[in-house]
């Protein structure tokens, strides 16, 4: 039975692989290349989160010695952990 199914499916496909085409790849590769998006730079992708990171510890500065020095009480303990 099994035999059956597989003669069927071979004389099905026989004709098939004569008629397909095979792309040149180095078109391929071409038309591969034209279809994506602008190309960035390895230095500007690295460069935008290196900026928020030093925006986010710039910030993280400028809040908690704002913090600190307008609460003398948190200023107090800041210094007896310091120590």
């Amino acid at each position: 039975m099994n035999k059956d199914i597989d003669d069927k499916i071979r004389d099905e496909f026989k004709g098939y692989d004569e008629s397909i085409i095979v792309p040149d790849i180095e078109q391929a590769w071409v038309d591969f290349e034209k279809n994506l998006p602008v190309k960035v730079n390895k230095s500007q992708r690295k460069r935008i989160p290196r900026f928020f990171l030093v925006a986010a510890v710039i910030l993280l500065i400028i809040v908690s010695t704002s913090i600190l020095s307008n609460n003398q009480a948190i200023a107090n303990l800041w210094c007896r952990l310091s120590n």
